[in-house]
């Protein structure tokens, strides 16, 4: 039995380590995905700075950084930070 508990303790570090250093490339689609999201929300309703605004209040809401790291944002976010999120729907807004 100590043998069995021995091998899942060591998995669980070996996975544990091996997830870690997934991570930014699992943000890096979610990231991917929400910008998407943003962009089909702000062409459906025709209205990006209604989303802009909706972000803004929802990230003063949960006390989120504002301009984090971008470091920090690679390896722990899996959305864009509000100031690249606003940044693309303005882009959006621009072009159309």
């Amino acid at each position: 039995q100590s043998v069995q508990f021995i091998g899942l303790f060591l998995s669980s570090l070996v996975a544990g380590s091996v997830q870690e250093i997934l991570s930014p490339l699992m943000h890096l689609g979610s990231r991917r995905d929400e910008y998407a999201a943003d962009a089909f929300s702000a062409r459906l309703t025709k209205n990006p700075h209604a989303l802009v605004t909706a972000l803004i209040k929802l990230n003063s809401e949960n006390l989120s950084e504002l301009l984090p790291a971008k470091l920090y944002v690679i390896w722990n976010y899996s959305h864009p930070a509000l100031s690249e999120r606003v940044a693309a729907l303005e882009a959006l807004a621009e072009n159309g």
